[in-house]
């Protein structure tokens, strides 16, 4: 599995900032062979100490599987962040982008180039020679073409799998209430404030109407721990 990751520093940029405030936001996305999104998630959090931010992500990375080493190496940066605005007064936001892509499949190109390079040198081998195909062996390579291209359209459906949507009933049916407690959307990262109005799913992480919707038409899961919807 190919990837790629940022960690970095920026200035808070919301209304409703006190200043001073430290936050961590942090996304995993994960592509097809198409580079079109498979899987998205993200969490959004205020800290106090390096230890919480450690944690944290700690838990945002469990549900993926990195190579040796690449986990360590975003926390150790995003924990050197920390401990960089220690003493700093205005409002930061540590932003950790992690992007996860199939590897190419360089040796499946390699073998189609060996073995089309076989081929030619059996059909030249066959015309020093001057040996005629016979009926038999024609209809046997024809019998062989159309298995091989009965094998590839059987393939191709399995090459890329579609997320499921959400019904519209049951985006319908998700609860819409006022909150009493602040909570933080994690897909933009905005605090939803007492008394603003949110969308909570089965699972009871809170969003922004605007934000979830939009995910739910294109998935049927949570975008932070991942359980279905059920169908009703």
């Amino acid at each position: 599995m190919d990837y790629d990751y940022t960690v970095t520093a920026k200035d808070g940029s919301s209304s409703n900032d006190q200043g001073g405030q430290k936050f961590v936001f942090a996304r995993v996305r994960e592509l097809g062979e198409d580079g079109r999104t498979m899987n998205q998630y993200s969490r959004s959090f205020s800290y106090l100490t390096p230890e919480e931010v450690e944690e944290t992500l700690l838990q945002v990375f469990r549900p993926v599987s990195l190579p040796e080493g690449i986990e360590d190496d975003i926390i150790r940066q995003a924990v050197n962040l920390v401990h960089s605005m220690e003493n700093d007064t205005e409002t930061k936001t540590i932003e950790v982008l992690l992007t996860l892509r199939p590897e190419a499949r360089e040796d499946s190109d390699s073998d189609s180039d060996s073995d089309s390079d076989e081929e030619d040198q059996t059909e030249l081998l066959l015309d020093e020679e001057e040996v005629k195909p016979t009926q038999d062996s024609e209809d046997s390579d024809s019998d062989s073409d159309s298995d091989s291209d009965e094998e590839e359209i059987e393939l191709l459906p399995d090459e890329e799998v579609q997320p499921t949507p959400t019904t519209a009933e049951a985006i319908d049916a998700l609860e819409r209430l006022t909150l009493e407690a602040a909570e933080t959307c994690a897909m933009c990262g905005v605090t939803l404030q007492v008394g603003d109005s949110g969308t909570r799913l089965p699972c009871f992480h809170t969003y922004h109407e605007g934000c979830i919707v939009p995910w739910m038409q294109m998935k049927n899961n949570c975008p932070q721990c991942h359980p279905e919807l059920p169908t009703y």
